[in-house]
């Protein structure tokens, strides 16, 4: 297994929280918006396509919960790891979380392109 340095690890954790924050934030203003297009508009059609965007808001959602449950997950071994051995441990290397970085990579992907399909649904309704 490949390994980085422990702080690298620890900065990348950070960021990727910093991120589920933004994200998070995000699917509420996403929220709000198909809930405006709701409120206007009763058509099956439109009303069918509300649904499933308020679905895929929630499977999101459920995504980023267990998505930020795994990065302190990570996060929490990184501390653990400092605290049992602080001497140098700027230049330490332990095992990288390539796993937990491919979940975050995938997480992003889906979420671009469920925004995309969302943003051009509101345009088209709004």
């Amino acid at each position: 297994m490949e390994q980085k340095y422990v702080y690298d690890l620890h900065a990348e954790n950070v960021e990727w929280l910093k991120q589920a924050g933004f994200y998070k934030d995000e699917l509420t203003i996403l929220g709000k918006r198909i809930s405006e297009v709701a409120s206007r508009n009763t058509s099956r059609e439109i009303q069918a396509q509300i649904e499933h965007f308020q679905n895929q808001l929630i499977i999101q959602k459920n995504q980023l919960d267990y998505l930020q449950h795994n990065i302190k997950q990570q996060e929490n071994e990184v501390e653990e790891n400092i605290r049992q051995n602080p001497t140098a441990a700027d230049r330490r290397k332990i095992d990288d979380h390539s796993a937990l970085r491919d979940e975050v990579t995938t997480f992003d992907k889906l979420f671009q392109t469920m925004r995309t399909e969302i943003m051009d649904f509101l345009s088209r309704t709004m």
